[in-house]
């Protein structure tokens, strides 16, 4: 089966794909939109959409940091990797864990949910 992705809002028309669930219900990439290149997350239900507005929708506080690229997904769907721009302008790999429906938040006592696992460029 084939489906079209689609692009985010704004910019050139330009999408990849980059990884996928292991039942194929999530894929992952990066998009240009009108603030340039932007980390996507795709399901049938929602279509595609900025990865960085799905994060914070769920409790993650992203404050300064531009998500460019999501490059891999758990194969459960709730776990992204990917690279973006940290809050000091600096190229940084990211780690991204979206809670379960119904299991509540579970970031309590300041868990922010993003953690950072290495800079992929030093300035």
């Amino acid at each position: 089966m084939f489906v079209a992705l689609g692009d985010l809002p704004g910019g050139t028309f330009e999408s990849h794909g980059a990884a996928v669930s292991a039942d194929g219900s999530t894929v992952v990439g990066s998009g240009h939109s009108a603030l340039g290149e932007e980390a996507f997350i795709w399901d049938r239900a929602n279509g595609i959409r900025e990865l960085d507005q799905v994060l914070t929708s769920v409790g993650l506080n992203l404050a300064g940091w531009t998500l460019t690229e999501a490059t891999g997904i758990s194969s459960d769907g709730q776990t992204i990797v990917g690279t973006g721009i940290d809050p000091n302008g600096q190229t940084e790999a990211w780690l991204a864990t979206i809670p379960e429906p119904g299991t509540g938040l579970l970031l309590s006592g300041g868990i922010a949910g993003l953690v950072l696992f290495g800079r992929t460029k030093r300035g």
